[in-house]
């Protein structure tokens, strides 16, 4: 039997194996029957573009891209608004390393290339199923490492844009 004397006896603090109190914290309320409510919101994922230009890129020139994205997404979609070869890595150093594979040939696997689309002009490239990309740096960064090669037939700017749905923080 419970006293009702003060200080006759202590809730313990609830855990996973004890069962006792809790302190209702930030952004949590408790009402008069004791339910537990949260007042905050947790933000759900958007799918969203993110893009990058290269400017004044000669036709059969590569240029390397680093596009603000995030630590980890997943691809939905590429669109460039010029005839492109465009590939995506998990860092800089994959991307030097494969920068002298030629169009058509397949990467290694894991050679960190995350996917490679080419296009006829602007076009956007759809890529089912979504493909899980992220980025490899220690620590990580919210950089996508991109290299665009012009294949429109004469000097131009290329804008890529990625359609991506952020994966973590």
């Amino acid at each position: 039997m419970l006293s009702a004397n003060p200080g006759g006896y202590t809730l313990p603090i609830a855990s996973s194996s004890t069962l006792g109190g809790i302190r209702v914290g930030s952004g949590l309320t408790i009402d008069s029957g004791g339910t537990l409510s949260s007042t905050g919101s947790i933000g759900v994922p958007q799918i969203q573009d993110i893009s990058a230009s290269a400017v004044s890129v000669d036709d059969n020139q590569t240029v390397d891209l680093n596009i603000v994205g995030h630590k980890a997404y997943t691809l939905f979609r590429v669109h460039t608004d010029n005839a492109s070869w465009v590939r995506l890595y998990v860092d800089n150093t994959s991307r030097v390393a494969d920068s002298t594979r030629s169009e058509g040939e397949d990467p290694a696997p894991g050679s960190g290339v995350i996917a490679e689309v080419r296009t006829t002009g602007d076009e956007s490239i759809l890529v089912t199923p979504g493909i899980m990309g992220f980025n490899n740096d220690d620590p990580r960064t919210d950089v996508i490492y991109a290299s665009v090669t012009n294949r429109s037939g004469s000097t131009t700017t290329i804008t890529i844009t990625l359609t991506v749905l952020q994966i973590g923080d």
